[in-house]
């Protein structure tokens, strides 16, 4: 398991840089020797002025020239562990600075992860410029990298890093606490269990989990447990620019160099060797691109295909998202 420490509470609400002490297994900061410049607390992290993503309980804010931080409630510091570990790997992620609880008050606990603020432009930023060619040397340059990741053994069955639990949504707990949907699980037969415990919780529709648990077993089988990212959309796929141009003053991006990093690994750990393939289908709505190579294309060039698993997960998809619905619904015209 990796060794991971816990910034000090008073160097996070004051500006002076101090030791930090150990204190388990979720909780880290970087050698101070390390760091590029003082790690900032967390008053100018709730001030921070540049916001780039928020959603209920995640924030992410950008903080100088050498910090991003990602915060909330809802954020998992599992995130941060797995990035130390690919890190240390040579899989191409930013960072990580710090990462650490913080309670607010008695209830709530806020989730910090301090890392590498990566300067350049994302894939989703570029896409509708890019013809095939650059695409092209950007498909083989990824395919590379997920191919290093392939080569990450599972430590047992699936799981995300430190042999916990997965954290894909489709696993998110449930009403009843004591029931284990998200494993870790030692064989895929479990793992296909975890969905129909899920789909059972939902409550009075049953005829969904009745068919999963009759065709699941006979169509998702026999896939082992690979390395995945699990949310590998455009968005993620980031390319570090060079100096900017003298003439235009604009940061280059050099194509026949290029330097990616892959961000947002929430979900990540071993799954089943279908599943990059089927969540990247169901996150890119292949059928939606106006471009004449819709990203769908790509996502086979990338990873291997398993047209008959997507199917079923993006089914499996849908209903999982229909129930939800009912179960909101439901639960909505009770407290009426």
């Amino acid at each position: 398991m990796l060794n991971l420490s816990l910034p000090s509470k008073s160097s996070l609400l004051s500006p002076q840089p101090s030791k930090m002490s150990f204190q388990g297994p979720y909780n880290f900061c970087a050698n101070e020797a390390t760091l590029p410049a003082r790690l900032p607390t967390i008053t100018e992290i709730n001030a921070a002025p540049e916001v780039l993503s928020e959603k209920p309980g995640c924030t992410v804010v950008a903080i100088g020239d050498h910090f991003v931080v990602k915060y909330g409630v809802k954020v998992s510091l599992g995130e941060a562990e797995t990035m130390l570990y690919l890190q240390k790997s040579g899989i191409p992620v930013p960072r990580i600075y710090a990462a650490f609880k913080f309670p607010l008050d008695n209830e709530v606990v806020v989730s910090y992860i301090i890392m590498e603020r990566i300067h350049g432009v994302s894939l989703a930023a570029m896409y509708p410029s890019w013809d095939f060619d650059p695409m092209n040397q950007v498909a083989v340059k990824l395919s590379q990298i997920i191919e290093e990741m392939r080569k990450l053994s599972s430590p047992g069955g699936y799981c995300s890093v430190g042999s916990r639990g997965l954290r894909d949504p489709i696993f998110e707990p449930g009403k009843n606490p004591s029931v284990n949907y998200n494993g870790p699980f030692d064989t895929e037969g479990q793992l296909n269990q975890g969905f129909i415990e899920k789909l059972k919780q939902r409550g009075s529709w049953n005829k969904a989990d009745m068919f999963y648990s009759a065709k699941l077993p006979q169509v998702l089988r026999d896939h082992d447990p690979v390395f995945t990212h699990g949310d590998l959309r455009r968005p993620n796929i980031l390319f570090r620019t060079g100096p900017p141009s003298k003439r235009t003053g604009r940061k280059v991006l050099d194509l026949k160099n290029l330097d990616i990093v892959i961000i947002g690994w929430k979900f990540a750990g071993w799954y089943p060797s279908y599943w990059e393939y089927a969540k990247a289908m169901i996150a890119c709505d292949p059928w939606e691109d106006d471009d004449p190579l819709p990203w769908g294309f790509w996502v086979g060039c990338l990873l291997k295909e398993f047209p008959n698993e997507y199917a079923w997960m993006n089914m499996l998809h849908q209903d999982t998202k229909i129930l939800r619905q009912r179960v909101v619904s439901v639960d909505s015209a009770k407290e009426m």
